[in-house]
């Protein structure tokens, strides 16, 4: 290989957009956990070219990973899931590319389960999303790729040194390392002309020419910490390493470089010809991006919104605004965003979302806002057993749930016709990590501002679940008329169940009436009781209101409730494994 300087040729004229930037607010629930992963702006007509996975938390993961081509408005144009891999336990999309000259897509990403790895794939997709070619990305199991125009797609191991080259019809060209000669830790690699690519690793920056089935370093630069490379303003690249972002010319000298660490920890960086945005969280955590000039002087900061929308990718529009991938979750998070995943196992599943800020900082705004009131269960039974529970240990429950019903409302400006809703029990474990994911579509609402409607979830049968004192079975709403909430924290409703500890002796069956009551309740055991029990009433947040010991042999008992307010309550009886709560009203 041979180390010479040369300048930067772009061809920014195949990567613009050719449309002026529209306002976007797009949610997509593509199953009960669908993670976004990478942002592509394309040459197709001001659409962008999105990717992430999607699926649920079962007794063995499965995130298949998707990809979609949405339109300068947020709209989907195609969209399809990545089915050809030998495996898709764990699906993600490490890097999207773009080949204007031939008119393809290359992607790549990895696609092993949670306890085995196998390699990841390497697609070359035309314009419509269909698969011109998929292969194996052995020997690479995490891949990145970026396109050559019209000569193939070069693909690597990210935080590896080797790279291949696979020409247009998907046959290996060549392959180099740069791991002895350059120390080369890769991080993202970046198309620049029609045969010069740009390697980000994790100590230095370098420019590669690729011809004739040979490579050569053409520049190169030492910078510590490399996290994200973009094509920057005047034919420069923009680079952001450690606490610091630079821009390089086309030798890879440093033209200006801006310190970071005041406004906060930024891990992706998107210019266009004026502007250059890095994105991140500010000291107190909020998710932010600071716009910057040309010559990386401040402009303002955008606040990307609370921590419910975790970014994922972010790309700068030609009219000074900003495009930002990433999920909508149920409940905030402090992950750092951009760079996990595994924020994901602590949530009560996700949308991804793509939404767009215009150069002032002002976000899209969806006028919609459907908030979750009130979640009521009719009859629910719970058992219990002793077996371990992993990774909880100390036994383990399941229950069975019928006439659930949701009050949502609308809180925001507009009609909304359309809305997702969500529930989420996390069971004992399998082999990985697990989640029950129940969702259920309602369309055709026309719920006007300001009104409110009951939905019917139907009967729900959990699996394995930790034994607690008390159980929350939550609902969640999203996606109103596929757009992003404008405000999640109050897209979120819990109702307490009371559950008993495991012990030896069972209280049987009992039953309540009347129900709904007003003076007086009346709890009847279906066989007298084989050893002293504890009754309870508590409310739906899980307070005891009446607590009474029952000594053994009792048939029954009357319980004065006149003094207790209008609502739902749960009569709990605790006395052996066999712990019984229900439902009943005080009117």
């Amino acid at each position: 290989m041979k180390i010479r300087k040369l300048f930067l040729c772009l061809f920014c004229v195949f990567l613009q957009h050719l449309l002026p930037a529209q306002a976007v607010n797009r949610s997509l629930h593509l199953q009960p956990v669908s993670m976004a992963d990478q942002l592509l702006p394309t040459t197709i007509n001001g659409a962008w070219l999105i990717s992430g996975s999607a699926g649920q938390y079962m007794g063995y993961p499965v995130f298949r990973p998707w990809i979609g081509l949405a339109d300068a408005e947020g709209n989907l144009i195609w969209e399809r899931y990545l089915n050809e891999a030998e495996a898709v336990e764990l699906g993600q999309i490490n890097s999207l590319s773009e080949d204007p000259l031939g008119e393809v897509f290359y992607l790549a990403g990895a696609v092993s389960g949670c306890d085995y790895l196998i390699p990841g794939i390497l697609y070359m997709l035309d314009k419509n999303g269909q698969t011109l070619w998929y292969k194996s990305s052995e020997p690479f199991y995490n891949p990145i790729a970026t396109a050559l125009p019209l000569q193939g797609v070069l693909a690597a191991e990210k935080g590896a040194g080797l790279i291949e080259w696979h020409s247009m019809s998907g046959e290996m060209a060549a392959s180099f390392d740069f791991s002895d000669t350059f120390n080369l830790q890769l991080v993202e690699m970046l198309t620049t002309s029609l045969n010069t690519a740009a390697l980000l690793g994790q100590q230095q920056v370098m420019l590669t020419e690729w011809t004739d089935g040979e490579v050569e370093v053409t520049a190169g630069i030492s910078l510590e910490g490399g996290k994200s490379i973009s094509r920057g303003p005047s034919g420069q690249l923009a680079v952001l390493a450690g606490e610091k972002l630079y821009l390089l010319d086309g030798a890879l000298s440093i033209r200006q470089e801006l310190a970071l660490g005041s406004y906060g920890s930024f891990e992706k960086v998107s210019c266009n010809a004026g502007r250059c945005y890095v994105g991140g969280q500010s000291p107190d955590g909020s998710y932010i991006a600071l716009a910057l000039d040309e010559e990386l002087g401040y402009l303002h900061t955008f606040d990307m919104g609370p921590a419910y929308y975790h970014p994922n990718s972010l790309a700068a529009q030609d009219d000074g605004g900003l495009m930002a991938l990433g999920s909508a979750l149920p409940q905030e998070t402090e992950a750092t965003p951009y760079v996990s995943q595994g924020v994901f196992n602590t949530t009560d599943g996700s949308d991804i979302f793509l939404r767009s800020w215009d150069a002032a900082g002002n976000p899209a705004l969806s006028r919609r806002d459907i908030a979750v009131e009130e979640v009521i269960i009719a009859q629910h039974n719970i058992t219990t057993g002793e077996e371990n529970c992993y990774p909880t240990g100390g036994g383990y429950m399941q229950g069975a749930f019928s006439g659930i019903e949701v009050q949502v409302r609308n809180n925001g400006a507009e009609t909304i016709g359309r809305i997702e809703l969500n529930a989420v029990f996390k069971p004992c474990w399998f082999i990985c990590y697990t989640q029950q994911n129940i969702s259920r579509t309602f369309s055709g609402l026309s719920l006007g501002p300001g009104e409110s409607a009951t939905l019917s979830l139907g009967n729900i049968q959990t699996w394995p679940l930790p034994l607690q004192g008390t159980f929350n079975f939550c609902v969640w709403a999203s996606g109103p008329d596929g757009q992003l909430d404008d405000q999640f924290g109050d897209n979120r409703a819990c109702v307490s169940v009371v559950v008993s500890d495991v012990g030896e002796e069972g209280a049987g069956s009992f039953a309540l009436f009347p129900n709904p009551a007003s003076g007086l309740l009346e709890v009847q055991f279906e066989k007298p009781l084989m050893d002293e029990a504890v009754l309870e009433i508590r409310n739906p947040m899980g307070q005891c209101l009446y607590r009474e010991t029952l000594a053994r042999g009792r048939a029954g008992v009357r319980l004065p409730v006149e003094q207790l307010p209008a609502g739902l309550y749960y009569l709990a009886v605790h006395s052996g494994p066999e712990a019984q709560a229900l439902p009943w009203i005080k009117k």
